[in-house]
């Protein structure tokens, strides 16, 4: 399973530059419980309503894992690594639980990881997709379309006006593994 740090996720819900290879990524793939307190609090920061977001999240083809005993001594013991010190607490966790998986890989925007030695491999989400790829845009149309019929997406309310486009590339990913999560 690819494993899907924070960036992976904040990019999707902001639609930055790769939300659309985060979209493909997602069924099947895994995202740790420290990782997605990471992705709310920020979502918080940026005045998004996350309540949402795990349901979203998993009905989209993600795994929440639970963060274990094992997990956490893994991300403290990276810290020794050569490049360890540069890393966060969620980015070492996120390592500890792809290490873990199988195939061990992880979806990330952060090129550090690239430099550091283990035994995972690092996809990096802002890079062109490979050529075979088939267009996903009328997908993540649809999916957001869905979603927001669903109500499952709602815009958090305040008394200054906010960027509604924040939430729109959250409620993307393929068609197909939406429709078969809401037959």
């Amino acid at each position: 399973m690819t494993v899907l740090d924070s960036s992976a996720v904040l990019a999707l819900v902001h639609d930055e530059p790769g939300a659309d290879q985060v979209a493909q990524a997602l069924p099947g793939s895994m995202l740790s419980t420290i990782n997605l307190a990471e992705v709310v609090f920020k979502l918080i920061d940026a005045d998004i309503d996350a309540s949402q977001l795990q349901t979203l999240l998993t009905t989209a083809g993600v795994t929440i894992e639970p963060f274990l005993a094992g997990d956490a001594e893994f991300a403290g013991a990276m810290r020794s690594l050569p490049g360890g010190r540069a890393l966060s607490l969620g980015d070492r966790c996120y390592l500890a639980l792809t290490v873990c998986s199988d195939p061990p890989e992880v979806l990330t925007g952060d090129r550090i990881w690239t430099e550091l030695d283990l035994p995972i491999r690092i996809r990096l989400f802002r890079k062109p997709p490979p050529k075979h790829h088939e267009p996903v845009q009328a997908s993540l149309q649809s999916f957001r379309q869905s979603a927001r019929g669903l109500g499952l997406i709602t815009p958090r309310r305040s008394s200054h006006t906010t960027n509604t486009s924040q939430s729109t590339a959250l409620e993307r990913t393929t068609t197909s593994s939406w429709e078969s999560a809401v037959r």
